[in-house]
């Protein structure tokens, strides 16, 4: 069975408490994540709502992780919660 196309419009990311340097490298590990959570897991039940607005839950990061393992939490934070 073939899978649908999915395009995900990340429209806003809000950071607070990290280095502006490392945003762009945050965004686009965020990014990659949910698309592979939706490619491999398919569209939460939850988010079928047009357009679903999608909070994080709250999780606790390494003072000095790097930008991918902070984009990486913050994906499957995202895409383990229900809309607002």
């Amino acid at each position: 069975m073939k899978r649908p196309n999915v395009a995900l419009n990340i429209d806003e990311l809000v950071l607070h408490g990290f280095a502006a340097r490392d945003r762009h490298r945050i965004a686009e590990a965020v990014q990659r994540e949910m698309t592979r959570l939706i490619t491999l897991h398919g569209m939460p039940d939850a988010w079928r709502t047009n357009p679903p607005v999608m909070q994080a839950q709250q999780f606790t990061a390494v003072h000095d992780a790097k930008p991918h393992a902070l984009g990486t939490a913050i994906a499957r934070s995202v895409y383990g919660s229900t809309p607002r």
